[in-house]
């Protein structure tokens, strides 16, 4: 094999490693044009933000007198996340919702109890969709002194 052709004295092998190279490069960087980077549920508020639970008049179990809890589900640029699957367990309260077009479901926390002698208990959390890296949280609940 003629080792000592090539342009202006540059070895042949030489020019057809730097040609590998550059099509290899163009084939990489064509693919890497292709990958996003990956979605990520960031954050998840409520309304109301914090759930005030109730004892009865012997100061037993305390309930919520709101029953109903809008959960809104944002993406790390702060767009709203439609259909990810909201999931809230703990304290009495298994349920799950599917956010909207505008990133809110509406969860029934009707269920949630917060034991005697407890004055703040937590509800976990969980909302995901595939193709997105999930997110945790934890829903307050506070007993509340009611007043008439």
């Amino acid at each position: 094999m003629n080792t000592k052709a090539g342009i202006e004295g540059v070895p042949l092998q030489l020019m057809l490693a730097a040609i590998v190279a550059a099509v290899a490069l163009g084939v990489i960087l064509s693919w890497s044009d292709t990958i996003s980077s990956p979605k990520v549920i960031n954050e998840i508020t409520y309304n109301p933000d914090v759930l005030n639970v109730y004892a009865d008049s012997n100061n037993n179990v305390a309930k919520p007198e709101t029953t109903l809890v809008e959960v809104t589900v944002k993406d790390s640029d702060g767009n709203p996340v439609a259909s990810a699957v909201v999931s809230f367990s703990g304290m009495g309260v298994r349920e799950t919702g599917t956010t909207d077009d505008a990133g809110k479901c509406t969860i029934d926390v009707s269920s949630a109890e917060l034991a005697a002698g407890h004055m703040t208990g937590n509800i976990d959390v969980k909302a995901e969709k595939s193709d997105y890296k999930s997110k945790t949280s934890e829903y307050i609940l506070m007993r509340t002194d009611k007043t008439t």
